[in-house]
């Protein structure tokens, strides 16, 4: 059982949405089933990452990985000393 930070439950009960909880953790890193990378959008239906192996291509496109919402995780739990990846 994961226990969501406040500001992801009062995203989850403004936008009436279980995802919403992932909004705060846009640019953030997250691990999902492919590896870790930067929770770039999040829609009701899957969430796009992009993953460290992609950020290491410095010559060539880079690729967002898609999966379900819910298979996110992100790596640090507190958002306020969180860094956020620009």
């Amino acid at each position: 059982m994961k226990i969501w930070p406040a500001e992801s439950l009062d995203a989850e009960e403004r936008f009436g949405a279980p995802h919403a909880k992932l909004f705060p953790f846009l640019e953030r890193r997250v691990r999902t089933p492919e590896g870790c990378g930067i929770l770039l959008q999040v829609f009701q239906d899957r969430a796009a990452v992009l993953l460290d192996s992609e950020r290491k291509k410095k010559k060539t496109l880079q690729k967002l990985y898609f999966c379900a919402a819910e298979r996110i995780d992100p790596l640090d739990w507190n958002l306020r000393e969180g860094m956020v990846i620009h």
